[in-house]
């Protein structure tokens, strides 16, 4: 991810995690103008062999409220931040 110069310009946040002692790498961003300019850069990272996909951040996401929905379809743990 940090050879990718698509990524250059855009706030990053970054996490891993060992997973049956396979590393995983996980970004998150954010910054784009419209849906489709993260369409577009999430279309890039995959031609690269890459996996992307986009959701929704802030307000107008509202995480919760899909969370609450969900737990009326089938009762979970869920974890956020």
């Amino acid at each position: 991810m940090r050879n990718n110069a698509s990524l250059q310009g855009f706030p990053i946040i970054e996490s891993a995690a060992s997973v049956n002692g396979r590393p995983f790498y996980r970004i998150a961003m954010a910054g784009f103008g419209d849906r489709a300019g993260a369409d577009r850069l999430c279309a890039s990272i995959r031609a690269q062999g890459g996996a992307c996909f986009v959701r929704l951040g802030g307000p107008e996401a509202a995480p919760a409220r899909w969370a609450a929905a969900l737990q009326k379809i089938k009762p979970q743990q869920l974890a956020m931040r």
